[in-house]
């Protein structure tokens, strides 16, 4: 732990002290210095593509549920409203502003693919 500490005190730069990333399956997930090891939190995420590509499928993930239940609550919202017009506005914005949310979360898993296929499809010889 004294290690660890001093490593961070000095804040070495790798690229100026010599040190080659090395370890593990995978090179560049983790970097020694000075004794210690400092391990990737991504695991095997290495590029931007990768990080962006796993953010939007935990939104994914959780949204699709998400605007199953506002839908449902949004319904809700409409038969228990019973005509008073102050209560269906309520109800048809929640239906209004859930589709937005939908929309948004779709369309950014469809422009992402749509950019990697892209850039995939550029890079093959």
């Amino acid at each position: 732990m004294k290690n660890f500490l001093i490593n961070i005190a000095r804040a070495e730069d790798p690229r100026n002290t010599g040190i080659t990333p090395s370890g593990g399956s995978d090179p560049r997930n983790t970097l020694p210095v000075g004794g210690d090891t400092f391990l990737n939190p991504l695991g095997s995420i290495n590029t931007i593509p990768d990080l962006i590509k796993l953010i939007l499928g935990i939104v994914m993930q959780v949204g699709i549920p998400l605007i199953a239940l506002m839908i449902m609550y949004a319904g809700f919202l409409y038969v228990t409203a019973r005509g008073d017009p102050n209560k269906l506005t309520k109800a048809r914005e929640a239906l209004v502003y859930t589709l937005i949310g939908a929309a948004i979360i779709l369309g950014a898993f469809v422009i992402s693919n749509a950019i990697t296929g892209t850039i995939t499809e550029l890079g093959k010889p």
